[in-house]
């Protein structure tokens, strides 16, 4: 008995796709074709004329390579991106089905059948019974949820090569060492802390500065800032990376990230468009930490929390060791209840609940003992140092020391700034403080071999510190090699000397005059400072700015910038009252005076007319008032010896 043999009467798209490209492209007959898919020549016939038609061929491409059986409905792609962003929105089938049903991108096709599917399920009082196309188009892949979510949540998933033991300089490879990458961050504690302020009220801080070495994975120590408002500023920044380096010596690299941290005390004072004479002025910084500013440090700037894994991986253990030493509020809002309550009524200054919480010195020897036991602590960091576990303190006790030159100590003044000098005198405005900040250039001799002044409007770059103005503001040259107002063609950055701080003078006064004006810009401040090292016992600062001054606590290490040089003693305010000493090297207008050698330390203006030939006006006749002010320093320095 003869069996015939049925054959196919369809092929697959990607089947039909390859014949369609053999018989338009290599001219493949159709009897040859039809033997190659073992179908009939009318069947390979059918199926070429259906792929001429070009929206069957275009479906036929985009479904090449796709197997399996195909569903009943498929959703254009129009349709189904209207849909996930439906599901991603809605979080749910039924109101994203919905929301398709209204969108502009739905076919007729696709509305019935899903209009079908809500009628019948009102009819029948149950739930809608999707079917399985629909319930394929609604799945999310993880980057589609977390890209909904942003950038900062796709970044948990995107390509990520782990680093390794070394780091590339000049185009070669070198190990990595104790003291190479220095990682900052800013921690929020989950154990806070209260202080009174002036006026008795609790002030609740968490905020904290933390930096790590990356080689060793050892915590270097932290920063407890305590303010009414609960962030740090640059000064905060500043402090803590000087007293890192004097506790453990400069790394070659520094990993910030942007927000607070990008700023001028890092990158530099860049040069205002005003002032730019060549190109180069574009891309020009001055005074930075960064070694494109001429710093000593390479600052590297993070633009993800990926980028700065060390710091970040190890927040989670420290926070772990850290909870419940002291009351601790979670790690989420509300986490605790008891806690939260507490610090709520902490906020509102209930004395029992104040209790319950440490001060900022107590909280901050806490959180230094919890860096000694992270520090002590084996771990295993299988991309650096493989399966075997390592210990942090081991590992930075191999680090070698390299000192910060005495030269580069002015950079780590916070506040850098492009200002010009008006009427012999610098006023700039610093964010977060009350009152723009004075120094004087009366009597100030610059560094340079032209004027013994410096004139009018001349272009400065200024670097000082806003709780420390008493160590003066140091000023260089901005002012362009090529301006026409350059005769000498002063280099940009030359140092011209320091200026020491000036008080605001009086509409009149019958009495000595005193700082009360600038005490007024300074809110109370406290900061601890704890710097913890491998083989010796740490730094352990507390540092109090009230009512204009600063009172400090030290043990472990000198004042970082007790050895900067501060400037010119202050030359006579306009009452005749000499300030005390702050030393320095530029010598002040009255020494010069008393000494009668030169121009160098003379008043501007007598000096300009000296040097114009002119003189002084008719108006200075008898005992001058530089006279008297020479006297009178004259008398001070025989008290002296």
């Amino acid at each position: 008995m003869l069996t015939l043999i049925e054959m196919p009467t369809d092929l697959t798209a990607m089947q039909a796709s390859e014949a369609h490209t053999l018989h338009t492209v290599q001219r493949w007959s159709l009897k040859a074709l039809a033997a190659r898919y073992g179908v009939s020549p009318a069947t390979m016939c059918r199926i070429l004329q259906k792929m001429n038609t070009p929206d069957d061929a275009t479906a036929a491409v985009a479904k090449r390579y796709i197997t399996g059986p195909r569903d009943e409905h498929a959703l254009t792609p129009d349709e189904l991106h209207a849909l996930k962003n439906a599901m991603l929105k809605k979080r749910s089938r039924r109101l994203a089905a919905e929301e398709l049903m209204s969108h502009t991108a739905c076919t007729n096709e696709t509305f019935e059948r899903l209009a079908a599917i809500f009628d019948r399920a009102a009819q029948e009082r149950v739930d809608e019974a999707w079917p399985k196309w629909f319930v394929r188009a609604c799945i999310l892949t993880e980057e589609e949820r977390l890209a909904f979510l942003g950038p900062k949540h796709l970044a948990a998933v995107e390509p990520a090569r782990p680093r390794g033991l070394f780091y590339e300089a000049d185009g070669q490879q070198h190990p990595l060492f104790a003291n190479a990458v220095w990682e900052f961050d800013d921690e929020s504690e989950n154990t806070p802390w209260v202080e009174m302020d002036a006026e008795g009220k609790a002030r609740v801080n968490r905020q904290t500065l933390k930096a790590i070495d990356v080689y060793s994975s050892f915590y270097l120590g932290m920063k407890a800032i305590s303010r009414n408002s609960d962030g740090y500023r640059v000064e905060d920044q500043a402090d803590f990376l000087l007293e890192l380096i004097d506790a453990h010596g400069m790394p070659l690299r520094c990993r910030i990230e942007r927000g607070p941290w990008d700023n001028n005390f890092w990158w530099g004072i860049p040069m205002p468009k005003a002032w730019r004479e060549t190109e180069a002025c574009f891309t020009y910084r001055f005074g930075g930490i960064d070694t494109s500013a001429g710093g000593p440090i390479g600052v590297i700037q993070c633009f993800k929390s990926r980028h700065k894994g060390t710091i970040e991986g190890s927040f989670n253990h420290r926070q772990d060791i850290a909870a419940h030493e002291t009351l601790d509020i979670g790690r989420s809002r509300g986490e605790h209840e008891g806690a939260a309550r507490h610090l709520t009524r902490a906020y509102a200054n209930q004395a029992d609940s104040i209790a319950r919480f440490p001060d900022a010195a107590g909280r901050a020897d806490i959180s230094a003992d919890v860096m000694q036991r992270f520090n002590n602590e084996a771990k295993r960091r299988k991309n650096l140092f493989g399966s075997k576990k390592v210990v942090p303190a081991e590992l930075y006790a191999t680090a070698v020391r390299r000192e910060l030159p005495a030269s580069e100590r002015w950079r780590f003044l916070p506040v850098k700034v492009a200002t010009t000098i008006r009427n012999y005198h610098l006023q700039m405005k610093v964010k977060d403080h009350e009152l723009p900040f004075l120094f004087t250039a009366e009597g100030f001799a610059p560094q340079w071999d032209w004027h013994a002044y410096l004139p009018h409007g001349w272009r400065l770059f200024a670097a000082f510190h806003p709780h420390r103005p008493d160590l003066g503001c140091h000023i260089f040259n901005a002012l362009h090699p090529d301006h026409p107002q350059n005769p000498c063609r002063f280099p940009l950055g030359m140092p011209l000397g320091v200026l020491p701080m000036a008080e605001r003078a009086p509409q009149f006064s019958d009495a000595p005059r005193d700082f009360a004006d600038r005490k007024k810009t300074l809110a109370a401040i406290r900061s601890e400072t704890r710097i913890v090292k491998a083989t010796q016992k740490g730094v352990r600062v507390s540092t109090v700015i009230a009512n204009g001054s600063v009172r400090a606590v030290r043990k472990g290490a000198p004042d970082p910038l007790l050895n900067l040089d501060s400037g010119a003693p202050p030359v006579a305010d306009l009452d005749n009252n000499t300030f005390p000493e702050r030393g320095g090297d530029s010598r002040s207008a009255l020494a010069s005076a008393e000494r009668g050698h030169d121009d160098r330390g003379a008043s501007p203006i007598a000096a300009a007319a000296r040097v114009s030939g002119h003189g002084t006006n008719r108006h200075a006749q008898g005992s001058s008032p530089l006279q008297d002010s020479a006297a009178r320093l004259a008398e001070l320095e025989a008290q002296l010896d």
